[in-house]
């Protein structure tokens, strides 16, 4: 099958080490010729490859910042020719097979055969860049073992079932991480491993439980949560009363319109996700259910609203059907089209704000900002992969509305763990989902 990664000096059909590139384009290998015959994708966007080429050229010695722009202008050129990009397209862009010090695509024979992630034009320039690279390659290598993992020649991996445990009731105090949250659930690992298929293995199970954890997370910091109760919404006044009324007669307008799958008008707890695409898509919602309700001993149930234009484009799993006490309504549109018609959240949630996300575009009108915030009171927790890009938003929120933060960006101790190739510095690098996280509400 042919490889959704992008690596230079990998077999673009099975995973293997390269003994041959593309003559035609001379960006992907193949370790036969049987196996660049059968790679029917690399056919249909070859020639295009060679074209961009020929239109734009890296300069070597470059700044990094005409790189980037190099790399951003290949990608929108090869997406004007092929009309869309596949993950394995885009990453031909962002990981293009240059000298990592220089960016020439000459003499390209100093690959590092660890993460085969960098190349080197010359030893002086592997020797330069070696400081910087120990520290990353370690990450690179366990993030192209996990891109291995379908293919022939990828790491040999066996999944190993895990015999869950029930957390007792005698805990009281919600974990201070994912791997005490996982010592709780599972006694087969832990984070001392050290042979490399149960770490994958770890990673794998811990991931799962990371956006559940990360709601639970959220409510204790900003103190609703007490031990392992929720702390119902203070009583209503008359207003508000009135305001529910209006809001739950629309909502049975909407229902009567079919703009509103059918749904439970009072549930013990609502969490409207925001923004979401692919990355909420392919979420195991068993989890996002069962570990919330399972750590609180005053919720039956969760209600989940998952919503993001992005989805339209994505086959939506009927979710439904595996839940029998409890609902996840999937809405293939932006948040501000759909805040005011559903009911009134306990928490918002905007996961991998930040590039990674496309349809993080939609926050910036004031009108998309001010949905966020629709219900004063109701947190808004915010997850980014950088750092930086969380506190430009958040600079952008509190100009624009008047919001306050009530959690600082920090680190986040419930962030999935497999790592992520990304090029955004001087070198490649790694990244995780959800890597930090911070709580903002209305003022």
């Amino acid at each position: 099958m042919t490889t959704e990664v992008y690596y230079g000096d990998i077999c673009n059909f099975c995973f293997d080490a390269r003994r041959s590139t593309c003559s035609t384009c001379n960006l992907i290998s193949y370790c036969c010729a049987v196996h660049k015959i059968m790679d029917s994708h690399h056919k249909s966007i070859c020639i295009a490859l060679r074209n961009i080429q020929n239109e734009l050229k890296c300069t070597p010695n470059c700044s990094f910042e005409d790189f980037t722009k190099y790399r951003e202008d290949f990608e929108l050129k090869l997406k004007k020719k092929l009309d869309s990009l596949s993950f394995f397209d885009k990453q031909i862009c962002e990981f293009p097979w240059v000298c990592v010090i220089c960016y020439s695509k000459e003499n390209l024979i100093f690959p590092c055969e660890k993460c085969k992630a960098v190349v080197y034009c010359s030893l002086e320039h592997k020797e330069k860049d070696a400081d910087q690279h120990d520290r990353n390659c370690k990450n690179l290598q366990l993030c192209k073992i996990f891109d291995s993992l379908p293919y022939e020649y990828g790491f040999p991996f066996m999944l190993q079932s895990v015999t869950l445990h029930e957390i007792p009731r005698t805990v009281k105090y919600f974990p201070k991480d994912i791997h005490e949250y996982s010592s709780l659930i599972q006694k087969q690992f832990n984070s001392e491993i050290t042979n490399l298929n149960d770490l994958i293995n770890y990673i794998k199970f811990n991931d799962l439980y990371a956006p559940p954890t990360i709601i639970l997370y959220s409510l204790n910091k900003i103190g609703l949560m007490d031990k392992r109760k929720f702390l119902p919404a203070p009583d209503l006044s008359k207003s508000e009363r009135q305001t529910q009324q209006i809001e739950r007669e629309a909502q049975l307008l909407a229902l009567e319109r079919g703009a509103i799958q059918n749904f439970i008008t009072e549930p013990k707890m609502v969490v409207h996700i925001v923004a979401a695409s692919e990355y909420e898509v392919l979420l195991d919602w068993t989890y996002g259910i069962k570990v919330i309700t399972d750590w609180l001993f005053n919720v039956d149930y969760v209600q989940y609203f998952v919503v993001g234009l992005t989805m339209k484009k994505l086959i939506i799993p009927d979710f439904q059907r595996l839940l029998a006490d409890s609902e996840i309504q999937m809405l293939p549109k932006n948040y501000k089209e759909v805040a005011k018609k559903l009911p009134k959240p306990n928490l918002v949630v905007l996961f991998n704000y930040g590039p990674k996300k496309v349809s993080t575009k939609e926050f910036d009108d004031r009108d998309s900002q001010r949905a966020l915030f629709k219900h004063k009171g109701v947190p808004l927790v915010v997850t980014s992969t950088h750092e930086c890009v969380l506190n430009n938003f958040i600079e952008k929120l509190k100009v624009s509305l008047n919001v306050i933060v009530k959690v600082d960006t920090h680190k986040n101790p419930f962030a999935e763990a497999r790592p992520y190739r990304i090029w955004d510095k001087k070198c490649p690098t790694t990244y995780s989902d959800n890597s930090f996280i911070a709580v903002l509400v209305r003022n």
